[in-house]
C-alpha cells in the first residue's frame, strides 16, 4: 500500500470513529418514547360494600362470571332500572388481584354512566345513569385494573335486557 492509500484509509477509520462516537453518545442519552395520556385513575365507589347482600344472591339471575382466570366477579342478568339507576348488584370476586369498574352503555353505544371502582370483596347495588336507557338492553363492561398501578388486566362486556320499574 502507497502512502496515498494508507492516508485514505486513515481518514475513512477516523470518520468511521467519530461516526460512531456519535452513535454510542446518542443512543446512551436518548430519552425512550414517553407515551402520556389522559389518564385519570378513577375514584372509589363510595356506596361499595363488603359481600353480596342477601337480596342479590336470591336472585334467580345473579351469577358468577370468571373472565379467563384473571379476575371473576357476580352481577344480575337482567338488572333492573328504577329512579334514574340501574340496579345491577355488582360484586368483585374476594380472591381478585385487580380493582374493577362497571361502565353501562345504551344501544347506540352512548355512556349512560359508571360506577367507582370497586376492591376484592365488594359490591355495589346500583349505577347512576344519565338517562333511561332508550331500548329494552344495554351494554355492561367490566373494566379491570392492576391494584396500585392501574394497568389494564382485561375487559369484560355483555347485552342485557333491563327491567323497567
Amino acid at each position: 500500500m502507497d502512502k496515498r492509500q494508507g492516508m485514505i484509509v486513515a481518514i475513512l477509520g477516523g470518520v468511521l470513529a467519530v461516526l460512531l462516537t456519535v452513535l454510542i453518545v446518542v443512543a446512551a442519552t436518548r430519552k425512550p418514547d414517553v407515551i402520556v395520556s389522559d389518564f385519570e385513575a378513577p375514584p372509589f365507589d363510595e356506596g361499595a360494600v363488603l359481600g353480596i347482600p342477601k337480596e342479590a344472591s336470591a336472585r334467580l339471575d345473579y351469577r358468577s362470571i370468571d373472565v379467563e382466570g384473571i379476575y371473576s366477579f357476580s352481577i344480575c342478568g337482567a338488572p333492573s332500572f328504577a329512579e334514574g339507576s340501574l340496579v345491577p348488584y355488582f360484586a368483585s370476586n374476594r380472591d381478585n388481584e385487580v380493582w374493577l369498574l362497571l361502565k353501562v352503555y345504551d344501544e347506540d353505544g352512548t355512556e349512560l354512566g359508571k360506577s367507582g371502582l370497586i376492591r376484592p370483596g365488594e359490591c355495589i347495588k346500583s349505577v347512576a345513569l344519565s338517562r333511561a336507557p332508550s331500548g329494552k338492553t344495554v351494554k355492561v363492561k367490566i373494566l379491570s385494573y392492576e391494584i396500585g398501578t392501574y394497568y389494564s388486566r382485561g375487559t369484560a362486556s355483555a347485552v342485557m335486557p333491563v327491567i323497567q320499574e
